[in-house]
């Protein structure tokens, strides 16, 4: 009876141990990941978006290093009334705007480089959704805005896809705004 109470007692020291171990390892996790979401959306929104986002924003990054960004757009479409209000702000790795009157149910909004009156690289692009309540604030950039530059805010069409992409998302205007970096 002695060993069954010792067998018992240890299964619970190893028990206590294993769920010791996982509160830990929880904890680290918890402290190392960026629980902060990529993208502003509605309070109402759920962890399946910032996770679709950040998926999003991983095949941005693959699509920008693989395309080239061409100096003017190609095909540009009309953007039908929308507008985007957006102030010098300093340098880094976001650009926040307000005021979006977004032209289209769902598209994206990009930041491009903006140099002797001329859109060069596209340093990032955040998707709307006016119907999944996705109608951001700001976009997350691959590469950080450098001071004393000027940049410009552009929409793109989404091709149903929800994949950003250069080659089959157009871009709908030459320049909405352009802001420089302090």
């Amino acid at each position: 009876m002695s060993e069954e109470n010792n067998m018992t007692e240890e299964n619970k020291k190893t028990i206590i141990a294993f769920i010791a171990g996982l509160l830990v390892g929880g904890l680290l996790v918890f402290i190392f990941i960026d629980p902060a979401p990529k993208t502003v959306v509605d309070d109402n929104s759920d962890n399946r978006e910032e996770v679709e986002e950040t998926e999003r924003e991983e095949v941005m990054e693959e699509e920008v290093e693989t395309v080239s960004t061409p100096s003017t757009p190609i095909d540009n479409v009309d953007v039908n009334g929308g507008s985007v209000s957006v102030s010098d702000q300093d340098a880094g790795n976001r650009v926040y705007f307000r005021n979006a009157n977004y032209p289209s149910n769902d598209g994206w909004v990009g930041v491009r480089e903006y140099v002797d009156g001329q859109l060069t690289g596209l340093l990032g692009a955040a998707r709307w959704s006016k119907s999944e309540g996705l109608l951001p604030d700001s976009v997350a950039l691959l590469r950080p805005t450098v001071a004393n530059k000027t940049y410009a805010i552009v929409f793109y069409t989404e091709n149903g896809d929800k994949v950003f992409s250069l080659a089959t998302d157009r871009q709908m205007s030459n320049v909405m705004e352009t802001f420089e970096t302090e």
